[in-house]
């Protein structure tokens, strides 16, 4: 919250055990915010679709796109609202933090919600369709909240470039009627960016972060160990001071390492970083020399990992 839009008092916690907090201001006119002309009048659109809600129920990661949906949301229902996170095993420790930190700092009613797609077969053997299977648990669970508050609406955090993208997990979003206030606005990731820093979101800039199940090549099992140890080895990389992280386990067990273009020769050089990562579990690391390219695994051939250069697990 910026510091110009101080929160209102604390209020009473909405049904259902949701931690009680503040609000952000409500009313405010997305006049006050230093946008150009063009971002102006889609964030204008973007009020009037959330402000024809009764009572949103925001589908809430703490990532940017969730949050510019709860910040706007804040705006115009005050604590008329609630945010939901979905507390799974493909879930980072680290993205747990963040959203609870921004949920505190939007002062917002933040529920965690239990998800069981860990325990469903189609979503365990990780075909291209996994996204589905997990939105689908995810919507499922979030209905059911919903129908604590009979004129709710779920809202995703989908933005418009996500629609050119592979993602099946739209469809799920569909089929249980999630409504995506940031596509319907017109508004792109950068243009969301570039909104939540007006509205002063400490995340406006923080890296995309899909869930650990995406780092698994298709056709490796979704496992509750291969999803500890995708944290631990990201979580190693993260301590090394590396400003964008992903462990992909390829078949056999293999662990691509992904960081930044400009930071792989630094990445080369750990080679006792390396070592320890091989032995999590591993049957041996490699660095993918072009760099961290998010989603790529949609694109890769899963029966064959050529091309990448192999560090012997020590």
């Amino acid at each position: 919250m910026s510091p110009e839009h101080p929160a209102l008092p604390p209020t009473e916690a909405a049904p259902g055990g949701t931690s009680p907090v503040g609000t952000s201001p409500v009313g405010l006119s997305p006049a006050n915010l230093p946008l150009a002309a063009e971002l102006l009048a889609k964030t204008h659109r973007l009020w009037d679709l959330l402000s024809q809600l009764e009572h949103p129920i925001v589908a809430f990661s703490g990532g940017v796109d969730s949050a510019v949906v709860a910040a706007a949301v804040g705006r115009t229902h005050g604590t008329r609202c609630l945010l939901v996170t979905a507390d799974s095993p493909s879930l980072a420790g680290r993205q747990r933090a963040i959203a609870e930190r921004v949920a505190a700092e939007l002062q917002l009613p933040h529920r965690w919600l239990p998800t069981a797609e860990a325990d469903d077969p189609l979503y365990q053997r990780n075909h291209r369709d996994r996204c589905y299977y997990c939105k689908t648990h995810l919507y499922s669970a979030l209905k059911q909240v919903a129908a604590e508050f009979p004129t709710a609406t779920i809202l995703s955090g989908t933005n418009l470039d996500d629609l050119g993208d592979y993602r099946p997990g739209l469809l799920a979003a569909a089929q249980h009627q999630v409504f995506a206030p940031l596509a319907e606005a017109q508004l792109g990731k950068a243009e969301v960016r570039a909104l939540a820093r007006a509205l002063g979101l400490s995340v406006h800039d923080l890296p995309a972060a899909p869930c650990l199940a995406s780092r698994l090549a298709y056709g490796v099992e979704v496992t509750a160990a291969r999803l500890r140890r995708v944290e631990q080895a990201e979580q190693r990389l993260w301590q090394a001071g590396f400003s964008d992280v992903r462990v992909r386990i390829l078949p056999e067990e293999v662990g691509r390492l992904e960081v930044p273009l400009a930071e792989v020769p630094r990445l080369q050089q750990l080679t006792q970083l390396l070592h320890d990562i091989g032995q999590l579990g591993f049957s041996r690391v490699e660095i993918d020399p072009q760099g961290l390219r998010s989603g790529n695994l949609n694109y890769l051939n899963t029966e064959s990992t050529g091309g990448l250069p192999t560090l012997p697990v020590l």
